[in-house]
């Protein structure tokens, strides 16, 4: 009889499951993303948790008098990069096409963001499909010495790949520090027309 007694108040595997669950979604939150910097460098005050009481703004006088803009002066801004902050990431890419611009990670151009992929970007893209399934395989081998190495509850930031965030005539924040600001290269000037389709654009 007692030991009937001690059967029957046993917690039930579905229970033992339901307080399970919580704990271990407990476990994979934490507060991430939570600065109010841009890169550690610019600070945003519109999202300060402290109330903002905006002076009112008084009126100026306009700057542009005609349709030139030569009066204007260049105006440097320095946008440091920033990244996501998320647990630890396990798995790779085989990544092994780099024909166009975008696979560099180069910034887009007027040439480069129209580009489409030729035969090499394709077959490329042929291959990786095919490494993918050993790249997986070989995640799913790594995982336990990856982990062992970045613990799942530690912080990261990605992305974890290099890119250009602006064309290569930009100044990077230490030239901006050692050279200062300097007048903005003026663009090249556009092709000439062939006289036939400037005929027709003319009419």
């Amino acid at each position: 009889m007692q030991h009937s007694e001690l059967k029957n108040h046993s917690p039930s595997p579905l229970a033992a499951a339901a307080l399970a669950i919580p704990l271990a979604l407990a476990a994979c939150a934490g507060p991430l993303n939570h600065d109010t910097a841009i890169g550690d460098q610019i600070v945003l005050p519109a999202l300060s948790p402290a109330p903002i009481d905006p002076e009112p703004a008084e009126p100026s006088q306009p700057s542009l008098t005609s349709l030139s803009r030569d009066n204007w002066e260049p105006q440097m801004f320095a946008v440091p990069p920033n990244t996501i902050e998320h647990q630890p990431t396990y798995s790779s890419h085989a990544r092994v096409a780099d024909e166009m611009a975008r696979q560099r990670g180069e910034y887009p151009t007027e040439d480069t963001a129209v580009l489409n992929s030729g035969d090499k970007s394709r077959w490329y893209q042929v291959g990786e499909a095919i490494l993918e399934p050993f790249a997986s395989a070989l995640d799913i081998v790594m995982f336990i010495p990856r982990a062992l190495v970045k613990h799942p509850w530690e912080t990261e930031s990605s992305p974890r790949d290099a890119y250009q965030r602006a064309p290569a005539t930009t100044l990077t924040t230490d030239q901006l520090a050692t050279e200062g600001a300097r007048p903005v290269p003026a663009p090249p000037p556009p092709p000439p027309v062939p006289e036939g389709q400037r005929a027709g654009v003319e009419r």
